[in-house]
Formats: structure tokens, sequence, C-alpha cells
């Protein structure tokens, strides 16, 4: 049997080998990710404009299927939709949007630093109405807390707010869809209820 003080230094090796490599990949996940910027523009000269921000996930893509998914519905009910990355965002002119939805992946339950950055930043979400959407594989309770708890802190008026997962059933009884086909469609329904109410 190999001495308690041994085994020691080998498992605090290994914590720290450990530790260090969930670190580079937590700061890898959370860098910017690449510019992203699309326009659906209505037919009418007079449509109400809604902003969508996220921040590319640089493994899964469920962030820029679910923003796609919300703008084209937008769209569908006359709506112009921009879809922007958090990073590339210009807050020293806001966009004068009637909607912002923004979007957070969850990094070590905790929503991505980039969106929270933005959020912080952005004079336009004082008073607005905010759609809050919190991505994650499967445990996003507290990182939507905290992300609920950021945007309410800058004044905004949150008129929706939902939870979406990758893994995790996003609906159980639709487990023989595909989960993320099932977290669009959710979201679409959410976005498309919360632009029909406001006044």
């Amino acid at each position: 049997m190999k001495p308690p003080k041994r085994w020691m230094r080998r498992a605090l090796r290994v914590l720290i080998g450990v530790g260090l490599f969930w670190g580079l990949l937590t700061w890898w996940a959370e860098r910017p990710g690449r510019p992203f910027s699309e326009y659906m523009l209505a037919d009418e000269a007079d449509a109400r404009t809604a902003l969508i921000v996220f921040d590319p996930d640089p493994i899964y893509d469920l962030d820029a299927q679910v923003a796609a998914a919300m703008a084209k519905r937008l769209h569908s009910m006359g709506w112009n939709a921009r879809v922007q990355d958090a990073a590339s965002m210009d807050t020293e002119s806001p966009l004068d949007a009637e909607l912002r939805i923004v979007i957070a992946n969850t990094y070590n339950w905790a929503p991505d630093g980039g969106v929270l950055d933005y959020v912080q930043r952005e004079p336009g979400m004082a008073k607005a109405p905010v759609i809050a959407i919190t991505l994650g594989s499967g445990s996003t309770a507290r990182a939507h807390r905290i992300f609920l708890q950021a945007i309410k802190a800058r004044g905004a008026d949150v008129v929706g707010a939902r939870e979406l997962w990758l893994m995790r059933p996003n609906d159980e009884s639709r487990t023989q869809e595909p989960n993320t086909a099932v977290a669009c469609d959710l979201a679409s329904e959410l976005v498309a209820r919360c632009a029909a109410a406001l006044p």
C-alpha cells in the first residue's frame, strides 16, 4: 500500500490538472464568438422592429437556431427582425427596437459573460420590453435566475422568459422529435405571444 502522502500528492496533481483544463475550456467557450448580423425587413415601412442578441457558442449552435427561429416568426408577423452577436453591438448608438430578445448560454451554472456584459452596457435596455432566453445542456436554473436579475437591474420590462435545453427534453410530450427543433418551436411560440401582447 502506498504511503498516504504520496496518494494525496497525486490526487492534488489530478485536481489541479482538471481545474486548469476546465478553466481553459471555460475561457475558450466564453470568448466572443464570430461576428454575426442578419436583418429580416418587413414589407411595411412602419413595421415594428425586434432586436435579437446572442453570443455564438463555439461548440453547439442552439443559440443561433433559436435566434433564427424567433426572427422568422417575427418576420412572418410583419416585424423587422435584426439578429446580432453581443460583442459587436454598437451600444453608443442603440437600435430603436420595440422588443429586445436576449439569449444567454450557460457556462459553469452562470450566464454567458459576453451577453451579461451587453446587458450591463446597453442603454436601450432601460424600460424596454425584453424576452430572456437561457440555454444549456440541461441545468440552467441558476444561470436563468442570475440572467433575469441582471436584466431587471437595468430597468427592463421582462415580458417573457424561458429556459431551453440541448439534452434535457424541452417538452416531455415531444420526445420523439429532435430536441433542438422543439426548442426552436417553443421559442417561436413565446416570441409570437409576447409580440402580439405588446401595446
